[in-house]
């Protein structure tokens, strides 16, 4: 059998960031118009850009495609600016298109601070991340940076960010406390408190023994939080828990249970009969 190979298409050209200065590892996409050269965002042709800033797609079939660049995820959802709209490139068979141009927002913005704990000295060795702050209503799908630590006096620096406004979260030291602030904008200098973490502790019974295997739910300030529990005596145990409300529920073959506890800086008890 003689398998002969074809050349196809390639796009290659720069991008640059909003400050002039090469895009290096940024990601430059390439859509199809016809439907069955992929659609999804993992089967699109891409590449990555250079430390020079140029980048190459290869593998092209003829047609027209959208070329657009971007950070991550969150430059790919589309934008009604029209400075932000990825350029038509029309590529005919095993065409090495050349010259394309693209520009994406320079990741420039810092965020400075100092992390503090209840006694209101610097916490070191704390990690800080910064997530890009949408709202509430908005799912937030990926952080943006890399988690930094704290120095000895509790200072961090998170930079390489795009501008924009943050949610910044703190994980305390061996994970025992956390703190957040909403509403950080790239340029701010701020504080955050750490506040200690709760346990919550309890068992699920029926009739008064111990329910061996059951599935557990508690959803509180931060979320929902879910356990597969195997215990001979019916406990359970849920640690790191931000303090407040819980509403949880135990699911097993004999039936369900459902309770509410206030989770303090510290431990708690709730048994579901």
């Amino acid at each position: 059998v003689v398998v002969t190979l074809e050349t196809r298409a390639s796009i290659s050209g720069t991008v640059s960031d909003s400050n002039a200065a090469p895009a290096t590892g940024a990601y430059v996409h390439a859509i199809s118009a016809e439907p069955r050269h992929g659609t999804s965002f993992g089967g699109r042709p891409s590449a990555t850009v250079g430390a020079d800033g140029t980048f190459k797609i290869v593998g092209l079939e003829a047609g027209t495609y959208t070329v657009s660049a971007g950070w991550g995820w969150e430059d790919f959802r589309g934008s009604k600016d029209d400075k932000k709209k990825p350029a038509v490139i029309e590529v005919a068979k095993a065409e090495a298109k050349t010259g394309i141009h693209l520009t994406v927002e320079a990741h420039d913005g810092v965020i400075r601070g100092t992390v503090v704990g209840p006694d209101g000295k610097g916490a070191a060795d704390a990690w800080v991340s910064a997530r890009p702050d949408r709202g509430k209503d908005v799912p937030d799908y990926f952080d943006d940076g890399t988690p930094v630590l704290t120095n000895a006096d509790g200072k961090f620096t998170i930079d390489k960010l795009r501008r924009g406004t943050y949610v910044v979260e703190v994980e305390g030291p061996r994970g025992a406390s956390r703190g957040e602030k909403t509403g950080v904008k790239t340029g701010d200098t701020v504080t955050i408190e750490l506040t200690a973490l709760g346990t919550l502790t309890g068992h699920a019974t029926v009739r008064g023994a111990p329910v061996t295997v059951y599935d557990l739910g508690c959803r509180g300030p931060l979320g929902m939080t879910e356990r597969r529990i195997t215990a001979a005596d019916g406990a359970f145990l849920l640690e790191h828990l931000a303090p407040g409300s819980y509403t949880c529920s135990a699911e097993a073959d004999q039936g369900t249970a459902r309770g509410t506890v206030d989770v303090p800086a510290g431990s708690a008890t709730l048994d579901l009969a």
